[in-house]
Parts: structure tokens; C-alpha cells; sequence
């Protein structure tokens, strides 16, 4: 039965009050239940989440620190072989560098010794070479001593040769005439014809023919 607002009185209104008040509250307190509930399940799930996650990230790392490990590790072994190679290769290099200095101070020591012989042949051979020299230029001085008492001038052979041209030309002359008159006897005998005879008179002496 519903009351009338003139007979409802103050304490009534409180335990209207009060009454409304308990339901809230209890609605209230089923609300925060559930969302206790709830956050609670939120909270563990994303706990098993982010462990998940976590998980999975430690592993990636330590497959990657153990990748890196392993790659810094070989890269650290082959570093030691190439420096182990490296001193090696030095190490033949000065070898081969200490025997090729050895090569070439006994080299430079048989240059040295063997160059010292030649010069000294050397200085032999030049000291003959200036006697060889001076004898010659000796020589030639007399040969033009020689040359410039004993040897004929131009002027003389020319005259020689002019004198020595006219003695020939007499002997051919009177060859000339030996062989006219022997042709003449010989004609007049019959034992040449006249045409024989005149062909040999008309020859001359080879050298004396254009």
C-alpha cells in the first residue's frame, strides 16, 4: 500500500535512504568483485604473456650471444692462425733476406778481388799499350825522315817517266822500222804479197792504238 508524502516521516525517508545505500553498496561490492576478478585474470595473463615473452626473448638472446660467441670465437682462431702465418712469413723472409746479404757480400767480395786482377792487368796492359805507342810514333818520325831525304818528288818522277816515254817511243820507232824493212825484203822475195805487206806495215804497237 503506497503512502501518502504527508505520512511519510523523516525516519522513513533516512531508512529509504539507508536501504538504497546497502543495495548500492552491494552492487558496488559485486562490481569490484568482478573487476578484482577480472583485472586478476588480466594480470596473470598478461604475467604468462610478458613471461612468455620474456622467455622467448632470453632464448633469441642466448642463441644470439651463443651465435656471437661461437662467431667472435672463430673469428679470433682464424685471427691467430694469419698471425701466426704473418711471423712465419717474416720469419722466412728474414731468413731469405740474411742469406741473400750473405750472397751478396761474398759476391761483392769475389768482385772485389777479381776486379782488383783485372785492374792490375789492366794497368799492365796500358803500361805496354804507351811503349807499344811511343815505339810507334818513333818509327813513324824515322819513316818520315825517310820520306823527306830519300823518297823521289813529283817533279822528279814526272821527268823520270817523260825521259823513260821517249826511250820507249825510239825503241818502238826503230822496231817499226826493223819490221818495214823485213816486210820490203820479204815482199820482193814473193814470200808476202803486196797486200799482206801493207796490212802489217799499217799495224802499230797495241798500247799505242785508239
Amino acid at each position: 500500500m503506497k503512502k501518502n508524502l504527508s505520512d511519510i516521516s523523516h525516519q522513513d525517508i533516512l531508512a529509504a535512504i539507508d536501504a538504497s545505500g546497502h543495495k548500492i553498496l552491494d552492487r558496488l561490492q559485486i562490481n569490484l568483485t568482478e573487476v578484482r576478478s577480472e583485472m586478476h585474470t588480466g594480470l596473470v595473463e598478461v604475467r604468462n604473456e610478458m613471461k612468455t615473452s620474456l622467455t622467448e626473448v632470453r632464448d633469441e638472446m642466448h642463441t644470439s650471444f651463443t651465435e656471437v660467441r661461437d662467431e667472435m670465437k672463430t673469428s679470433i682462431d682464424k685471427s691467430k692462425q694469419d698471425i701466426l702465418a704473418v711471423v712465419a712469413t717474416k720469419q722466412d723472409l728474414s731468413s731469405a733476406i740474411d742469406a741473400s746479404k750473405q750472397e751478396i757480400l761474398e759476391v761483392m767480395s769475389i768482385y772485389a778481388t777479381n776486379t782488383d786482377a783485372e785492374i792490375d792487368s789492366l794497368k799492365s796492359d796500358v803500361g805496354s799499350l804507351k811503349s807499344d805507342v811511343s815505339t810507334l810514333k818513333a818509327d813513324v818520325s824515322h819513316i818520315k825522315g825517310v820520306i823527306n831525304t830519300q823518297m823521289p818528288t813529283k817533279n822528279y818522277i814526272d821527268a823520270k817517266l817523260f825521259k823513260l816515254s821517249g826511250e820507249i817511243c825510239g825503241h818502238l820507232r826503230k822496231e817499226d822500222d826493223k819490221v818495214d824493212a823485213i816486210t820490203d825484203i820479204l815482199t820482193k822475195k814473193k814470200v808476202l804479197t803486196k797486200p799482206e805487206a801493207k796490212k802489217i806495215t799499217q799495224m802499230g804497237p797495241s798500247f799505242m792504238k785508239v
